[in-house]
Order: structure tokens, then C-alpha cells, then sequence
């Protein structure tokens, strides 16, 4: 056998897979990434419609799959330990829908999966108070505030109230963001004096990859919601997240398992409350927060 020409066959194999699976690969990438084309498109639409863009947009849409929830089911107990102390005397008040702690001047109440810890005295004063040591004592809070079993949270949004600093954070899973498991701290210079936060036990992805629609769709859904709702002049789109929550009110009250669907959190300058696109059907999600 000539050893000489079998090698070079063989270079020449590579070197044709090679090219053949850059190509591939290259195809399989751009189509799932905004264009130029697209991108130019998507802000002359929002800007003749009086709404700019004032952040990046998600450039890449692969599909993905659904992930599955269950209810925590936390006892109070679990939560007793997280904001009050060992020898501290607290009050145990249980109503139809919640449960309710009081001691230390705070009170917290425990309904399902949701606790909402109200505090006015504030959890001990903050020295040179202001957006840093206030960013400190919150993240420092959240992980006080994270349960056993989930991961720290990162924080999404950070907003001025009046005298005190509100943080917003999402708690993490494979690198996607749970919007269903969040976190706000209410800060100020006599440290934390509100918090409230969700819990559900995060579990798998499940099923089959399903295509996503891209980001420059879903803000033109978003856009069209803002003009049903009374006008988009002025308004623009601050920030722009890709992550997983509810499909519907239904799903929240699952006794089972809940399965979160792949989402854009559009947030848009004068409305409260982020607009949640299903990234499947490109929808808005409707429910009752």
C-alpha cells in the first residue's frame, strides 16, 4: 500500500469535514440570530411608533425547552429561622389563607409560596448610606433570605422609592434567569424595612427543544400592548431579559409540578410592571401577580 497517498486521502477527508461542518454549523447559528436587517427593522417600527430602544437587544433565539417547578412547601418553621432569631419570642397567628409571625418588630406572613416581611424599624443603621452600602445590605439579605436547596439570587433591577433603594433579583438555573422565584429588598438608612419573595423548587428541563420567537418579535408584541393600553409616545424600552415563568394563572396553583415556558421580561419606561412574553406563542402572559 502507498502510506504516502493513504495519508494525504485522509488530510484531504478532514479538511473536507472540516469545511463541511463549519458551514453546518454556521447555518444552524445565523438562523437563529437577529439580523442587521432585523434589528435595523424592529427600531425604525418602535421609532415611528414614538418608543425607542435604550438597551441591547438579545441577538439569539435557539430553542428551548420547558422547565419544571414544584410548590416548596416550606412550614413556617423553615421561614421562623430565617428572619428571627433562636431565643427571640414570636407570636403565631394563623388566618384562613396565611400565616402570619410577629416578633422583634417585624412581622412577616406566609401564604403558600409567597412571604412578604414587613420590618419599620429597619434591621440596624446603615453608615454612609446611599446606593452602594444599600446595594451591600441587600445582597447581604438575600442571602439570608435564600433557601435551602436553591441558588443565590442576582440582582435585576435596582430603583429609588422616596428616601429608600428598592433591589429586585432573580434567582439563577443553568444560566437562564427563574422569574417566578424573585426577591425585593426595600432599603434605607435604617437598613432593610421591606421584603417579600417566591419560592418554588426548581427541577428539571423537560420535553423536547421547541423554537422560540426572537427578541425583535416580541417587542413588537409588546409594543402593540402599549398602544391598546393607551399610547406609546415617549415611552421606551429600558431592559430586556430572556428567562422562564408561568404560562398562565393555573399554572401557579399546581398542587403537582408547574412547567415554566421559555419568556421575555420587557420592561418599558412609565408602565410598573414588566410586560412577559411567551417566547413560544409570542403572547403576552396574563396573570395575576
Amino acid at each position: 500500500m502507498d502510506w504516502e497517498k493513504a495519508k494525504k486521502i485522509f488530510i484531504y477527508m478532514l479538511v473536507v469535514l472540516n469545511a463541511v461542518l463549519f458551514v453546518l454549523n454556521y447555518s444552524v447559528g445565523s438562523r437563529y440570530k437577529i439580523t442587521q436587517k432585523e434589528e435595523a427593522a424592529v427600531y425604525r417600527v418602535l421609532s415611528e411608533n414614538g418608543m425607542g430602544i435604550y438597551c441591547d437587544l438579545i441577538k439569539e433565539n435557539k430553542p428551548m425547552r420547558l422547565l419544571s417547578v414544584s410548590a416548596a412547601g416550606y412550614e413556617a418553621e423553615n421561614f421562623r429561622k430565617m428572619f428571627f432569631g433562636e431565643n427571640e419570642n414570636v407570636e403565631t397567628i394563623l388566618e384562613f389563607d396565611r400565616v402570619i409571625l410577629k416578633g422583634g418588630g417585624k412581622t412577616l406572613e406566609i401564604k403558600d409560596n409567597n412571604i412578604k416581611l414587613y420590618c419599620d424599624g429597619g434591621t440596624g443603621e446603615i453608615a454612609n448610606f446611599g446606593a452602594q452600602t444599600a446595594k451591600e445590605a441587600a445582597e447581604s439579605f438575600a442571602r439570608q433570605m435564600t433557601a435551602e436547596g436553591h441558588n443565590e439570587s442576582s440582582i435585576e433591577k435596582i430603583y429609588k422609592d422616596g428616601e429608600k433603594y428598592v433591589f429586585e433579583f432573580d434567582e439563577m438555573f443553568s444560566g437562564f434567569k427563574i422569574f417566578s422565584n424573585t426577591i425585593r429588598i426595600d432599603v434605607a438608612q435604617k437598613g432593610v424595612v421591606y421584603a417579600e419573595a417566591s419560592y418554588f423548587d426548581v427541577g428539571s428541563f423537560y420535553g423536547d427543544k421547541q423554537e422560540i420567537c426572537s427578541c425583535d418579535e416580541a417587542l413588537l408584541t409588546v409594543m402593540y400592548k402599549v398602544l391598546e393600553e393607551g399610547g406609546s409616545v415617549g415611552r421606551y424600552i429600558e431592559n430586556i431579559e430572556k428567562g422562564y415563568d408561568f404560562q398562565s394563572a393555573a399554572d401557579v396553583y399546581d398542587p403537582v409540578s408547574i412547567k415554566l415556558v421559555p419568556c421575555y421580561r420587557i420592561y418599558v419606561s412609565g408602565v410598573e410592571k414588566p410586560y412577559r412574553v411567551n417566547a413560544y406563542t409570542n403572547e403576552i402572559i396574563e396573570y395575576a401577580e
